[in-house]
């Protein structure tokens, strides 16, 4: 009874590791371990980088730069407008009149009650730079926090690696001191250990890959 639940086990476990890898259930497996990944990335390095000059940081500095320029300009409301004129003329009508003569001037122009609205102007763009200015920092915020998540997501996925692995080489080195190493219990094990290590490297590289990505998003290699 206890071969026949390993036996069924161990076709379980080859079904599921055949579907992992996209084959037919029924392909015969042997399982040659990738090498672990070693990566040597820690929370210092990225503790000074976390604020690089990613998409969205660069999008919500874009965005205070434009508010700064508003309030600029609506505060120019309250400067005259000043244009310079000049021109030819050319006439043989009027005698009295020279024939041909040139002209200059300066027009000027002020608004000199407007009911407040030069003013709500100037207080509507200075709240939204100061709004802007906070967006900036809450941005910059915010991708250190994704980036030092990320990381701490590697460092638990590294130990689970690292812990699948001392697991699985305790059930080769099981496996080879069995009186028995071609039975369906033994198969069971190492296969399901196999499993976990297969799973556990998976999850490691994939969060490797994502913190990667991470610090190439913000600008940094």
């Amino acid at each position: 009874m206890v071969r026949e639940t390993a036996a069924v086990k161990v076709k379980e476990l080859t079904v599921s590791l055949n579907r992992a890898m996209g084959w037919p259930d029924d392909t015969e497996l042997e399982l040659t371990m990738p090498d672990p990944l070693v990566e040597n990335i820690s929370l210092e390095e990225i503790a000074d980088k976390s604020v690089g000059p990613n998409p969205d940081v660069v999008e919500a500095e874009q965005t205070a730069v434009k508010a700064r320029a508003a309030l600029t300009l609506s505060g120019l409301e309250y400067v005259p407008t000043v244009a310079a004129v000049s021109g030819y003329l050319f006439q043989n009508k009027i005698p009295a009149v020279p024939s041909n003569f040139g002209y200059g001037g300066i027009v000027a122009t002020y608004t000199l009650f407007d009911f407040g609205k030069r003013e709500r102007e100037v207080k509507e763009a200075r709240a939204r730079l100061g709004m802007a200015e906070i967006a900036v920092q809450l941005t910059k915020a915010k991708a250190a926090s994704n980036l030092k998540k990320s990381y701490s997501e590697l460092e638990r996925s590294r130990q689970l690696s690292q812990v699948a692995q001392k697991i699985g080489a305790s059930m080769a080195t099981l496996a080879n001191v069995s009186y028995n190493p071609n039975s369906p219990e033994v198969k069971a094990a190492r296969a399901e250990a196999e499993l976990q290590m297969l799973q556990a490297d998976l999850a490691h590289r994939q969060a490797f890959a994502h913190l990667k990505a991470l610090m190439t998003y913000s600008g940094r290699n």
